[in-house]
């Protein structure tokens, strides 16, 4: 196993899955050298393996739909939702959605955009 004596970051990240590959990418944007630690391969992460879609509202003027799909999540998650964080997710998920996609993520969609 190599050292890595000496070598100095301003950030460091455990983890290489989507929480952490996205703020490895943020940081970066701001000028900070970042060093992303994972116990394996960067492509073995349950990330790179998930196929179930991604669930938002991409209106974020559609206050009826975030409400929506807020009440649902909190209904979904059978009483372990922290409301408010459940709010902040639904309310900034289409912020994030375009970030992924200006980093150039690809997303499949149907014929109706979905």
């Amino acid at each position: 196993m190599g050292s890595m004596r000496g070598i100095e970051f301003d950030v460091v990240i455990v983890g290489s899955g989507i929480a952490g590959l996205f703020t490895a990418l943020r940081c970066t944007q701001r000028g900070l050298s970042v060093l992303v630690v994972t116990k394996s391969r960067i492509a073995s992460s349950s990330t790179n393996w998930a196929q179930g879609g991604i669930a938002a509202v991409l209106d974020v003027d559609d206050e009826k739909a975030i409400e929506a799909h807020v009440l649902d999540t909190i209904s979904s998650g059978k009483g372990l939702c922290d409301e408010e964080v459940v709010r902040s997710v639904v309310s900034e998920a289409a912020h994030r959605i375009s970030d992924l996609i200006s980093f150039g993520v690809g997303f499949d969609s149907g014929i109706d955009g979905y």
